[in-house]
């Protein structure tokens, strides 16, 4: 069923206000990156590469309807590429994000070698968007026209132009986000094996404490030595050396453990941002197929 006018007007009044809000945050986000050191953490880093992709698209929703007075105008193709270009870009790095997990989980990478991924990366996330956007762009048929027109609230891909949303955007968009699922799954899989691993860590590290209290006791006898006595091994010292390890091994293991979970927490939360994201927008594009 076709939107009112009534409607339509009011879903752009939103889209205007909530694309501020982006602008707004994205804005404080890249200056709290380029101003405070200590944020410059590796799993912000990207995030912040990503942010120029929200900013943009989200400058592409600020124009709203204003561009769709004229199709074929500079600005109307402008909005157009601006949201086939970095709307895609945003899930893009989140399935980055996700490899890095991955690769620090389950590849051992130290933060050196992730960050000469991150050209790689760069590469991908907006190269890739950037060759559907120019195609879109630059193409035409003689019948439909430009691929970018009215598409009910702005400038986008239209809908005589349908099949090209599907292979041009809402496909690798998804394949992104499932990927990045699949290894939020795969991760959390392993943290959750490893937490059990430190919970029975840390109890036998209590019964060997437990133990070496309770034996700890003194004895005496009439038995004279002497200086030529042999000594023998104390098993208290070797207890007390494995209770030495272990007792450097679980913080440890718990510093480390730590600090991928903070790391997986903040990519994740964007993951779900993502997801929040595209749900919608894609319910309502298999609706109206």
């Amino acid at each position: 069923m076709a939107l009112t006018s009534y409607e339509i007007n009011s879903l752009i009044a939103i889209e205007r206000i909530t694309a501020s809000i982006s602008v707004l945050s994205t804005l404080i986000l890249i200056a709290t990156f380029s101003f405070v050191k200590e944020s410059r953490t590796l799993s912000n880093t990207l995030i912040f590469y990503a942010s120029f992709a929200n900013l943009f698209s989200s400058i592409a929703a600020l124009i709203g309807s204003s561009a769709l007075h004229n199709e074929n105008g500079a600005l109307c193709q402008f909005q157009g590429f601006l949201l086939q270009m970095f709307m895609q870009s945003d899930p893009f790095w989140s399935c980055a994000i996700a490899i890095n997990i991955y690769l620090v989980f389950f590849r051992r990478y130290d933060a050196q070698r992730l960050k000469g991924l991150y050209w790689i990366y760069g590469l991908i996330c907006y190269g890739l968007p950037f060759i559907s956007a120019l195609f879109c762009l630059l193409y035409r048929d003689k019948t439909r026209g430009k691929i970018y027109g009215e598409a009910t609230l702005w400038c986008w891909i239209k809908d005589s132009w349908g099949p090209v949303r599907i292979h041009a955007n809402y496909a690798p968009v998804w394949f992104a986000i499932l990927l990045a699922l699949l290894i939020y799954l795969r991760v959390g899989i392993e943290v959750y094996q490893k937490r059990n691993q430190l919970r029975a860590l840390n109890a036998r590290y209590e019964r060997n404490i437990n133990n070496s209290d309770s034996i700890s006791t003194t004895t005496t006898t009439d038995t004279q030595t002497t200086n030529n006595s042999f000594s023998m091994p104390s098993p208290a010292l070797s207890a007390n050396s494995s209770e030495s390890g272990e007792r450097f091994f679980v913080p440890r293991m718990q510093g480390m453990d730590k600090i991928k979970l903070e790391y997986t927490k903040s990519a994740f939360l964007f993951a779900v941002s993502i997801l929040v994201t595209w749900v919608p927008a894609s319910v309502n594009r298999l609706y109206g197929l």
